[in-house]
C-alpha cells in the first residue's frame, strides 16, 4: 500500500470510531524522519476508553523503502515508555490501524515484542540486582584466580578444623582466603597487598621445607594436610564463611581481596634469595619486637622498628580486671609453677625485672616466681606483653598496649602507613629489614610443585 494510502486510512478510521472508543483524534501530520520529506505520518494524542480508563498513545507511521515491484510497505512504531500493556487497548489499536498485509503483521510483531519486554525486563532487573553480590561476582573472581593458579599449578592442602576435613585449594585462592580472614576488608589496598605478600611467602616457605610435624596434634585426618585454618599457621576463611561474614558486602569486599592477590601474583618476600618467615600481628605498642625477644629463633630481618602510628588503632589499649586469687590460680595452672605470696607485699607482689628493646616485659617476678612476659601473656590470654597494673583490695587491674606478639609487620601499622601515602614496597621494607620482593620464576614454581607430597 502506498504511504499516503496508509495515512489516509488511519485518518479515516480515527474519524469513524464511535465516541465510546475514540474520544479525540488529531489528523496525521507529515514530517522528516531521516528519509525523504513527508515520509512519516504522526497520529498524536488519541485516547481509547477501556474498562473505565483512558490510555494515551503516540503512533508514528513510517514507510520502509523496498525495491519490490508492489512498492513500499509501512510500519507503526510506538515509543517504549508511552505504550500501555493492557490487552483491551492493544485490541482497540489493532482495530484502528490494522487490517492490511505487512502493516498488520509488523504492528502485531511490534506489540507482542513490547509486551514481552514490559513484562520481563522488571523481573530481570530485580534478578540481576539480587545476584550482583553473589554468583556473577564470584564467577568473575574465580576466572581471575584460575588464571593466576594456572601459572603456579600449586595446590595447598588445608585442614578445616571445624569440618574436620582436608580441602585442596589452588595457591592464589588460598592467599585470598587468608587475607580475608587475617585483615579487615576495609583496610587500605596497599596494606591488603602487604598481607598478600606475607601470606604467600609463608605458605611457599612451608611447602619448600616440607616440615609438617605440627599437624599431628589435629588428629589423623590432618596429617595429610599442609596447614590448618588457625592462628597456628595462617587463619583461612572459605568462600562460604565469607558470604556469611560479609552478607551484602560480599561482592565489594571479595573484589578488594582479589585485587590484592592479582596485583602481587607470584611474588614473595626474600632475604638473601630465600623466603623469609613473614611474622605479622595486629597492633604494636609503638615499636615492633626483635624476633629473639619473643620467639626462640633470631632472624636478621625481624628487627625492632618504630610503629608509633599504631596508637590510633582501636586495639591499641585494653583493660582487664581480675581477682588476685583467680589470676594466680590461672598462672599456676598454665605454667605449672607454684606461687607463694607474702601477705605484706601489696603493690610489690609483682615486679618487672627486664624489658625488651620493644618496651615489652621480658622478665617479671610474681610472688616468689619468675616468668617471661610471654608466659604471663599466654597464661592469662593478654593482648600483649606490654602491660601495667594497679592493685586495689583483692583485685588487680591490667592495662595492655598493643595486640599480638609484636614481631614483624603490624597490620594496623601497615594500614595507617598506607593512609599516609606509603605503598606496599615501603611497608614491607619498613617491617622486614633488608628484604626484597621477588616474583617466582616458572622453573622455581615447578620445582616447588615437584617436591610436594603425593598420596
Amino acid at each position: 500500500m502506498h504511504r499516503n494510502g496508509v495515512v489516509n486510512k488511519i485518518s479515516e478510521r480515527l474519524q469513524n470510531r464511535p465516541a465510546s472508543q475514540v474520544l479525540h483524534g488529531r489528523k496525521p501530520t507529515q514530517t522528516e524522519d531521516g528519509q525523504d520529506k513527508d515520509s512519516c505520518a504522526h497520529v498524536n494524542h488519541f485516547l481509547v476508553l477501556n474498562s473505565g480508563r483512558f490510555h494515551s498513545f503516540k503512533v508514528k507511521v513510517c514507510p520502509i523503502y523496498t525495491r519490490r515491484a508492489e512498492g513500499g510497505s509501512a510500519t507503526v512504531r510506538f515509543p517504549f515508555g508511552q505504550w500501555d500493556k493492557t490487552a483491551g487497548v492493544r485490541t482497540e489499536l489493532l482495530k484502528i490501524v490494522g487490517g492490511e498485509g505487512r502493516l498488520q503483521k509488523r504492528l502485531l510483531f511490534c506489540l507482542i515484542t513490547l509486551t514481552l519486554l514490559i513484562l520481563i525486563i522488571p523481573t530481570l532487573l530485580v534478578s540481576l540486582q539480587t545476584e550482583t553480590s553473589t554468583e556473577p561476582v564470584s564467577a568473575e573472581i574465580r576466572s581471575q584466580a584460575e588464571t593466576a593458579d594456572e601459572e603456579s599449578s600449586l595446590v595447598v592442602r588445608v585442614y578445616l578444623t571445624k569440618e574436620k576435613r582436608v580441602e585442596e585449594i589452588p595457591l592464589e585462592s588460598y592467599i585470598r582466603g587468608v587475607i580475608a580472614a587475617e585483615m579487615p576488608a576495609d583496610f587500605h589496598p596497599e596494606a591488603l597487598k602487604a598481607q598478600a605478600l606475607a601470606a604467600r611467602t609463608y605458605i611457599i616457605d612451608r611447602l619448600i621445607k616440607q616440615d609438617y610435624s605440627d599437624m599431628s596434634r589435629w588428629g589423623e585426618a590432618a596429617k595429610s594436610a599442609d596447614v590448618t585454618d588457625t592462628t597456628m599457621h595462617q587463619v583461612y576463611a572459605t568462600d562460604q564463611d565469607l558470604r556469611k561474614k560479609w552478607g551484602a558486602e560480599y561482592g565489594k569486599n571479595i573484589r578488594r581481596m582479589d585485587e590484592a592477590v592479582r596485583s602481587t601474583g607470584g611474588q614473595i618476600i626474600t632475604y638473601q634469595g630465600k623466603p623469609i618467615y613473614p611474622a605479622f600481628f595486629s597492633t604494636s605498642n609503638g615499636r615492633t619486637e626483635n624476633s629473639e625477644d619473643y620467639f626462640a629463633g633470631k632472624y636478621p630481618y625481624l628487627r625492632s622498628v618504630n610503629s608509633a602510628w599504631d596508637q590510633y588503632s582501636p586495639k591499641y589499649r585494653q583493660v582487664q580486671t581480675w581477682e588476685i586469687s583467680r589470676l594466680l590460680g590461672k598462672l599456676e595452672a598454665e605454667t605449672g609453677k607454684r606461687i607463694a605470696m607474702s601477705t605484706s607485699s601489696g603493690q610489690n607482689m609483682i615486679r618487672i625485672l627486664k624489658k625488651t628493646p620493644g618496651n615489652r616485659i621480658a622478665e617479671i617476678q610474681i610472688g616468689d616466681r619468675k616468668f617471661t612476659g610471654r608466659e604471663v601473656r599466654e597464661a592469662l590470654q593478654l593482648p600483649s606483653t606490654d602491660f601495667s597494673w594497679q592493685i586495689k583490695g583483692n583485685k588487680i587491674r591490667l592495662t595492655t598496649r598493643g595486640y599480638g606478639h609484636g614481631v614483624g609487620m603490624s597490620q594496623w601499622g601497615a594500614n595507617l602507613m598506607a593512609k599516609q601515602g606509603k605503598n606496599v614496597s615501603e611497608i614491607i621494607a619498613h617491617y622486614y629489614q633488608g628484604v626484597k620482593i621477588e616474583k617466582m620464576s616458572p622453573d622455581r614454581l615447578a620445582n616447588i610443585a615437584g617436591r610436594l607430597r603425593i598420596y
